[in-house]
């Protein structure tokens, strides 16, 4: 295999943190993987409950089971990738308000 400049991937051990936080097995791999793979660049599209819901029903209306959840477990979540990025950091963080009308959010993703 050749050199690869980029790698883009929509979830890595910073999902596993937020997921599987404060389990032996998840902390070894999730360290494990953090030294194998140190990560240049990490958007996170920050976005509140009631605005996820509601794009999610303008979309096709269908919660995965990820999504079906309460507000409670939402915000949990989103604490976890808050502390996951503070545990295993990349050399630019870049957080975009996702309740922003879209095209403002896309807008933030092609400056990233």
């Amino acid at each position: 295999m050749g050199k690869v400049d980029y790698i883009i991937v929509d979830r890595l051990y910073h999902t596993t943190a937020a997921y599987q936080w404060r389990s032996i097995i998840a902390d070894a791999l999730v360290e494990h993987e953090h030294e194998l793979m140190p990560i240049d660049l990490v958007i996170y599209l920050d976005i509140d409950y009631p605005t996820s819901l509601k794009r999610k029903e303008a979309s096709n209306g269908k919660l995965d089971h990820f999504e079906k959840t309460d507000r409670y477990t939402f915000n949990s979540r989103a604490k976890a990738y808050r502390n996951a990025f503070r545990a295993y950091p990349a050399k630019q963080l870049v957080v975009i308000d996702a309740a922003l009308p879209i095209t403002d959010v896309n807008d933030s993703l092609y400056k990233a």
